[in-house]
């Protein structure tokens, strides 16, 4: 095949799209050599960032060493195994199977390598779950610490934000979406320590009540009030707002059935979309019940739920999409067949010290 510039273009977008995808290219030795022959005919440079793309998604993957093994490769090239249409062809082929999972529904999962590249403590929190219920796992984690990472800020143009996001895994029933509570789990150090600094403040509190009793003074100190990590699903819009109020104008809504949080927000003193609507981008939020007025200058929300897809489609109607709504969602559809999954294999693998490390 003629080298040109709209081959060279051609190479360069296919490396990139199967790096965006996270395939690996290189899972054997053999392979990468092959494929770094192969792209070699591009000459040296061109193939040496090929090859540097390819390689980039490997866990191991460090730039110098990379360098050195292609520089060593380049010269003792095998001719017999060089040619671009070694790599037009492995790249097509395997550019055709990530379209094929798209278009015909299916889940392109991470792969091991995007895993292995994660904190020591996420993967070890990920341990014991299989491919797919390790993807909503991991969604699960990263919708829970969103809303956490008070010190984690960006500007954008003029507004400030945090990390908080919105996230809805779709999948079929008994696909494993019990994980979210699984996740949840993880985060009962941090409500066991708020828990721990009510009991002590309250404490606190009813002593020096006792003493302004006992000497007959006036006490006119208010009781703590308890704060949570997480704020209710089955909710309504003032407790909502009471909820955010009482936290600081924080709180994690974790629902592993998205229609207890829907219908919730359907009933007659629901209807708090405007308020999760609002939280999302930390807008004010007011609220006035006769002379008393709650005001919430900077809400900062997370949401992780799941459904089947049924409901979550009926949810993400028209009316949600002009609203807003659907669109500050990061939404996974996870389309999977229904299979048995032998539920007597010990998966208590994360212990309570375990727990508490991470």
């Amino acid at each position: 095949t003629p080298i040109t510039d709209e081959l060279n273009e051609l190479c360069f977008a296919r490396a990139e799209f199967l790096t965006r995808h996270m395939k690996n290219m290189f899972d054997s030795y053999d392979e990468k050599l092959s494929i770094a022959f192969s792209v070699m005919d591009l000459g040296k440079e061109r193939g040496r960032t090929i090859v540097h793309i390819l390689n980039s998604i490997n866990a191991n993957y460090d730039e110098d060493i990379t360098n050195t093994e292609y520089d060593k490769l380049f010269e003792k090239r095998d001719k017999e195994r060089s040619g671009i249409d070694k790599f037009l062809k492995v790249s097509g082929e395997a550019i055709d199977e990530i379209i094929d999972k798209i278009t015909n529904g299916g889940t392109t999962l991470p792969n091991d390598g995007m895993y292995e590249k994660l904190p020591q403590m996420i993967r070890m929190a990920l341990t014991k779950y299989d491919a797919p219920r390790k993807f909503m796992a991991l969604l699960s984690l990263l919708g829970n610490v969103s809303g956490i990472l008070h010190n984690l800020k960006v500007k954008h143009w003029d507004d400030e934000f945090e990390a908080n996001t919105y996230t809805w895994i779709i999948a079929p029933s008994t696909s494993g979406k019990s994980v979210l509570n699984d996740m949840q789990e993880l985060f009962e150090p941090i409500e066991d320590a708020i828990n721990k600094e009510y009991d002590n403040e309250y404490y606190e509190f009813k002593k020096r009540e006792k003493l302004a009793e006992l000497s007959g003074e006036t006490f006119t100190e208010r009781p703590p009030i308890k704060q949570s990590l997480y704020v209710a699903e089955d909710t309504t819009k003032a407790s909502l707002i009471e909820d955010l109020d009482i936290n600081k104008g924080r709180g994690i809504v974790c629902a592993s059935e998205a229609i207890t949080y829907v219908g919730a927000d359907e009933t007659q003193y629901g209807n708090f979309m405007d308020v999760q609507n609002k939280a999302f981008s930390h807008d004010r939020i007011s609220k006035s019940v006769l002379r008393n007025k709650t005001v919430i200058k900077k809400p900062y929300l997370s949401i992780i739920t799941s459904s089947t897809p049924d409901t979550a489609y009926n949810f993400f109607s028209s009316a949600r999409q002009e609203d807003g709504t659907f669109s500050r969602f990061l939404a996974f559809d996870i389309k999977l067949d229904n299979r048995l999954r032998n539920v007597y294999i010990d998966e208590n693998i994360i212990d309570n010290k375990t727990s508490e490390e991470l």
